[in-house]
């Protein structure tokens, strides 16, 4: 194992283009031929940047494929992604601070710059042209579950509160809930959240495995998915980016998180309509502080009915390393990618409801968690990238 952090030659990612890639996690598995598109004149100052976003593009076939590809069965046999750290604590800190060292380098804008974008609600009548669209998926056998979920309560260091989502009907059939879903993809699935109109956020290790140097395939988010269910239809995707910064990392690591963030274009459905039609869409904030009562909503396989539904979990984060978030919490595989959220407030749209980072790393025996903190760098300008015109 690789323990230093040495960024990856330029050749290396343009050998990926000439060889084509392709991921495959099965026979049963579409090959489809994906295009790598990557600077191609990267001056040796600017190869390396960590902040420099990287794009996917998916070819036209690929989304009626997908479409035949994702069937209910091959949903319901995958498998959540894990979210470990292999390096041990003194590795991550010499490397947290290579990667310092390296973000002071290539840093380009005030690291004290913040902002927020409020979310936005689905279509008024979004909910009942699902049910007439997605009729078995409103007709699930516990549809009639329609408990009230425990309010949200506010955490404190090593303390976090955890309990059921859209298990409860209200949690299924509401915003922000429904704009959180899974993401299916060729090794398995995790967890994403709409982010802007057409657009979802999740971490990059759900899209791109350092470990092999490629990119994973066929993705496709349920929004709101629950008991095998899709309530609000599916969605293909059309591009996706990640920072370079993530790539160049040898080994996949807690510290390496500042970079774990992925922005995902969706396509609209066979009917025409985006995603956020059905499900509004979350807002978001960067640069803000560290210590915060966060609001984390994912599919953590490890936990009872985790695999089916969603859980929320309420704590106080702290600066676990440089633009990572931690906090107390044990959501395990299928988890990763969750937004973690500020002013968490169910049934509200507008400067609340706000993805401050997405899920990264967990330590199920300490019982922590950790997330992508969102600055100007990892996140809005990666997702401006991918046109979420975020100021």
């Amino acid at each position: 194992m690789q323990t230093s952090y040495t960024p990856r030659r330029i050749v290396t990612l343009m050998a990926m283009i000439v060889t084509a890639v392709l991921f495959s996690a099965g026979s049963s598995r579409a090959q489809i031929p994906y295009n790598v598109f990557l600077p191609l004149s990267l001056s040796d100052s600017a190869k390396d940047d960590p902040f420099r976003s990287v794009e996917l593009v998916a070819p036209e076939a690929s989304i009626a494929s997908d479409d035949v590809f994702w069937t209910a069965e091959r949903m319901a046999e995958a498998q959540p992604l894990s979210e470990t750290s292999a390096l041990s604590d003194a590795q991550e800190a010499a490397l947290a601070e290579q990667l310092d060292a390296l973000d002071a380098r290539y840093q380009r804008v005030d690291a004290s710059a913040s902002g927020t974008e409020g979310g936005g609600l689905p279509d008024p009548i979004a909910a009942q042209q699902a049910r007439s669209e997605f009729p078995d998926a409103w007709l699930s056998p516990d549809d009639n579950v329609d408990d009230f979920a425990p309010a949200a309560i506010d955490g404190t260091p090593s303390i976090y509160t955890l309990y059921l989502g859209n298990y409860y009907s209200q949690s299924w059939k509401s915003y922000p809930y429904t704009a959180i879903g899974k993401l299916y993809f060729s090794a398995g699935y995790c967890t994403a959240s709409v982010i802007r109109p057409g657009i979802i956020v999740t971490a990059a290790h759900c899209v791109y495995d350092t470990s092999t140097n490629r990119w994973y395939s066929n993705f496709r988010f349920v929004p709101a998915e629950r008991n095998g269910t899709a309530p609000y239809g599916s969605f293909s995707w059309t591009n996706v980016r990640i920072l370079n910064g993530y790539i160049n990392l040898s080994d996949w690591s807690v510290s390496g998180g500042r970079y774990d963030v992925a922005v995902i274009n969706l396509a609209n459905n066979s009917a025409g309509r985006p995603v956020n039609y059905y499900t509004g869409y979350l807002g978001s904030i960067y640069g803000q502080g560290y210590v915060r009562n966060v609001t984390e909503i994912g599919y953590p396989s490890n936990l009872t009915n985790g695999r089916w539904y969603t859980y929320i979990s309420h704590a106080e984060s702290y600066q676990y390393s440089t633009d990572v978030l931690g906090y107390g919490g044990r959501s395990g595989p299928g988890a990763s990618g969750s937004p973690s959220m500020l002013a968490y407030a169910p049934f509200q749209a507008g400067n609340i409801n706000l993805v401050n980072g997405v899920a990264s790393g967990v330590n199920l025996t300490s019982r922590w968690m950790t997330a992508a903190r969102f600055t100007a760098t990892n996140f809005r300008d990666l997702c401006n990238a991918s046109g979420c015109g975020i100021p």
